[in-house]
């Protein structure tokens, strides 16, 4: 948990408390006079380094409850600030609290503004944090902080005045649920609140309550106390329940446990400062330029975590790349290892087979050259898938042969080796297909012949890239064929065949 230090200013002085690993340590206090300035000055000087938390608890403060129109964002934080600015010119801490929203009308938001009036005191000290450059957070409202102390307690009524002795006086808060309405300071000239005199301020605020129609006169409000026992057994015979007061006590040692501190405090504002470091909200009051320390501060420490992040990630990348190199090398000896026993078996191996008459470089050759011929050497399977595919469309014919031929070079000679070209390498070589097929005819119908031979070489001239020749078909009809027969006799099986050549360049 991050150290931080708390200031609360009252009337008189400024007192200080360290925060650190959840424990609290009271410091020194400051008196307002020169002496006081000064030795805070010097303690400054030491002590500028830790975030700053101060709380105003000090008698000129002012509450007054608006209804303001709802307006939701900027313009609603701008008109809010436009009506504190009107009401308290003479003091730059105001603060606006939304607290809901009216049951009737325009159900205009109810707003609770209030202000230090008297700015001299807080100013002061602000100067002298300032000048040392000290990361000041915020800036609180002892009276608005009180609302913590009865959320976390549990003290929350419809009607409640919360009653404790402070550094800077007797202070009365009254809350409404959880959300405060109004609150004095009353100072103490003794130190110490007598059971008479607090009894009587409780009657002085309900009195004040009733006449500003916060309270009705016949509504019963609750009077919570937090003090130490002794005050208690002091203040227990004077305080009898009536139909306008009930009273209740709380001790300081049960509130301090309840917020998890571990030793009780002598006074009740350390309370407030316990609830406010485990959850700081934000500034009551605007700090303007006196917040850049503290920016600067956040941003250095966000430097900080990101330089140790950085750091990390590289501790933990280095790590993993010498891991992976540990790795990597005993792989690679693995390997190394494994391939010198391979070669020594296959020298072993090797010395123990009979003389090849070939030698291995030139086997591996002529097996590559035969799996290249294989795979880029010419074959008739595309042109029977182009003759099947038209064949299936006329099941009336016949095949009877077929003559695959790879086209040779012109200038090759007879008895010479084939080419590159013929084999596949380089390009494709043309390719020739002799189709010899027949049809069944009866009573001499040689027109069913021409036209099946017909249909077959238009399939075929439609593929593109393929060139259909007619080499014989089923009837010689040029003037120079003698025709004979018998009319109406049937055709030998055979004489109305058909030959067509068909050429393809892959």
């Amino acid at each position: 948990m991050l150290s931080k230090q708390f200031f609360i200013i009252t009337n008189e002085q400024l007192s200080v408390f360290g925060w650190r690993r959840g424990r609290f340590t009271p410091g020194p206090a400051f008196g307002g006079d020169r002496a006081g300035t000064e030795a805070f000055g010097a303690w400054l000087a030491g002590h500028r380094e830790l975030p700053t938390y101060i709380v105003a608890d000090v008698i000129e403060e002012d509450f007054q409850r608006h209804l303001l129109p709802h307006v939701r964002g900027t313009a609603g934080r701008a008109l809010r600030g436009r009506r504190l600015g009107q009401l308290y010119r003479d003091t730059p801490f105001r603060h606006a609290a939304v607290q809901g929203r009216a049951r009737d009308g325009r159900r205009d938001d109810q707003v609770l503004l209030s202000a230090l009036t008297n700015p001299a005191p807080i100013a002061h000290w602000l100067g002298l944090i300032e000048a040392h450059a000290v990361p000041l957070a915020a800036l609180y409202s002892a009276a608005f902080l009180s609302a913590s102390l009865v959320r976390q307690l549990g003290l929350a009524r419809p009607h409640l005045l919360l009653v404790t002795q402070q550094a800077g006086g007797l202070r009365e808060s009254y809350f409404q649920g959880n959300e405060l309405k109004f609150s004095r300071l009353t100072a103490l000239s003794g130190g110490t609140a007598a059971p008479s005199m607090l009894v009587a301020e409780v009657g002085k605020t309900r009195q004040f309550l009733t006449s500003t129609h916060q309270l009705e006169r016949e509504q019963q409000i609750e009077v919570t106390i937090i003090a130490d026992d002794a005050a208690i057994g002091a203040l227990e015979p004077l305080c009898d329940d009536g139909p306008q007061v009930r009273w209740r006590f709380v001790g300081l040692a049960a509130a301090a446990h309840s917020l998890g501190m571990e030793h009780t405090p002598p006074l009740a504002d350390q309370l407030l400062l316990a609830a406010l470091a485990r959850h700081a909200p934000a500034s009551h009051f605007p700090l303007g330029p006196l917040g850049r320390c503290h920016r600067i501060w956040q941003a250095r420490g966000a430097l900080r975590l990101g330089t140790g992040a950085l750091l990390a990630a590289g501790a933990v990348w280095t790590a993993a790349n010498l891991w992976a190199a540990g790795v990597a090398d005993e792989r690679h000896a693995a390997l190394r290892k494994e391939t010198q026993e391979i070669m020594a078996r296959h020298r072993q191996a090797s010395k123990a087979l009979p003389p090849s008459v070939n030698e291995p470089a030139k086997m591996k050759a002529a097996v590559q050259l035969e799996q290249m011929l294989a795979s880029h050497g010419p074959h008739p399977g595309p042109l029977l898938e182009i003759l099947g595919a038209a064949l299936d469309q006329l099941p009336q014919l016949k095949l009877s042969l077929l003559e695959w031929q790879v086209a040779r070079s012109p200038a090759a000679e007879a008895d010479a080796p084939p080419s590159a070209r013929s084999l596949g390498i380089g390009g494709r070589p043309p390719e020739t297909l002799r189709v010899h097929a027949a049809l069944a005819l009866d009573h001499g119908n040689y027109r069913e012949a021409f036209n099946s031979m017909n249909r077959l070489v238009s399939l075929l001239s439609a593929r593109p890239g393929l060139r259909v020749r007619i080499v014989a078909a089923p009837l010689e009809v040029g003037p120079g064929a003698r025709l004979s027969g018998t009319a109406g006799a049937a055709v030998p099986e055979g004489k109305a065949g058909f030959i067509l050549s068909l050429g393809w360049t892959p």
